[in-house]
């Protein structure tokens, strides 16, 4: 059998992809392989993650349609599409505090 220890070598395998890898940064190689249909992508921040979602064309972020001028709110976009029943951001979410005694009046029944 031409396969003993299938271990031998990951020394050795280990350097050479590690070589390959560095001689390109990860950005290229999205550039690189996005085209061609290779599912991939970096790892990313935040900040990367919307700046990807941006560049696909994508728009990551929303604004609830109560948000008044003071606000300055957005809101994360849901990333599922659905042609019946797309989501909706008519509310923004709640400040700290701003329901706490309905829900306390409510817990008391």
């Amino acid at each position: 059998m031409w396969l003993r220890d299938p271990v031998a070598h990951v020394d050795a395998l280990a350097e050479e992809i590690s070589a390959r890898l560095a001689a390109r940064t990860a950005a290229e190689r999205f550039d690189l392989l996005t085209p061609l249909g290779v599912p991939c992508g970096p790892v990313n921040d935040l900040a990367g993650a919307f700046d990807l979602a941006e560049r696909l064309g994508l728009s990551p972020r929303v604004t609830p349609a109560d948000t008044g001028p003071d606000d300055l709110m957005c809101l994360v976009a849901n990333p599922i599409g659905l042609s019946r029943t797309p989501p909706r951001y008519d509310r923004r979410p709640p400040r700290l505090g701003e329901h706490t005694e309905d829900l306390r009046r409510w817990l008391d029944g």
